[in-house]
């Protein structure tokens, strides 16, 4: 089996690992590792009755809605172009889509299985998750090196917040409290603290205050992302524990140098695992 084959078949192990529902084969409530519904980014999302898997087309730009009990595809919609990712909203109302290719992010009605709108964001998409309230969307905006926030009631910017060099995957701690982003070609995570009706300033690369224009904004001051293994890319996401105590990265390796931008057959796969309590670089 090439390198390449083992990493997609991880990385599409750990995108359905991370989209099991309520109740589903590996949760224990109460364990500490145990899966509860997910708020990451993935090009794939089940809905929170376990009825209906949503997968997103690159190829189409489209949307396809699939029963898990027939196996077969109910629906597939038109989105934007190269969408990347979806997310479900708690209640399993609605669906979000995150267009590359567009700069667009698409609102989809499951109930009815149509296309509600879509909003402008900012320069390629490529991540969307909802916070576990279901009060806030967000996005990740690879070209602009920005994560975007939205209210989710009026589908309005409350904010746009600056991070380190392209931003990818999201995932939503379960209290909501805080947001990890990955960073495409690198293995660092940055983490976003959030609070209701108010999204603070992220942690990011070095120690300084920083002057903060918008009054809903309070200034924090900086500190360093978490760190994973040196030379070592994609991150393209992250899930977070049901405890909110662990965070994995699905990442790859290539001749120990992390130089995956090449052609290269030895590319072999990596899990970073993260205490999210101590904010380090576990394994």
């Amino acid at each position: 089996m090439s390198g390449k084959t083992i990493l997609l078949t991880l990385l599409g192990l750990c995108a359905l690992f991370i989209t099991l529902p309520p109740g589903a084969s590996g949760s224990r409530a109460g364990n500490d590792d145990a899966v509860t519904w997910k708020h990451s980014s993935a090009p794939i999302a089940i809905t929170p009755d376990g009825a209906t898997l949503l997968v997103v087309n690159p190829d189409s730009n489209s949307l396809s809605l699939v029963g898990l009990g027939t196996a077969a595809v109910v629906t597939e919609l038109p989105v934007g172009v190269d969408p990347r990712s979806v997310a479900v909203a708690p209640d399993g109302e609605s669906a979000y889509v995150a267009n590359q290719g567009s700069d667009s992010l698409t609102i989809v009605e499951l109930s009815a299985g149509s296309v509600i709108t879509n909003v402008t964001v900012g320069d390629r998409p490529v991540g969307v998750a909802v916070s576990p309230d279901g009060r806030f969307i967000a996005v990740a905006e690879l070209g602009d090196d920005t994560v975007r926030f939205l209210q989710a009631s009026n589908l309005r910017t409350l904010s746009v917040l600056p991070v380190a060099d392209r931003p990818h995957g999201l995932a939503f701690t379960p209290d909501g409290r805080r947001l990890l982003v990955t960073h495409l070609l690198s293995g660092d995570v940055t983490v976003l603290p959030v609070r209701p009706f108010t999204v603070y300033l992220p942690f990011t690369l070095r120690s300084t205050d920083v002057p903060v224009t918008a009054s809903r904004f309070t200034p924090l001051r900086f500190t360093p992302p978490i760190p994973t293994w040196p030379h070592i890319a994609p991150a393209p996401s992250v899930v977070v524990n049901g405890a909110g105590t662990r965070a994995y990265l699905p990442q790859t390796m290539a001749n120990g140098l992390g130089l995956n931008t090449g052609f290269d057959n030895t590319v072999f796969p990596k899990i970073s695992v993260l205490d999210l309590a101590n904010e380090t670089h576990l394994t």
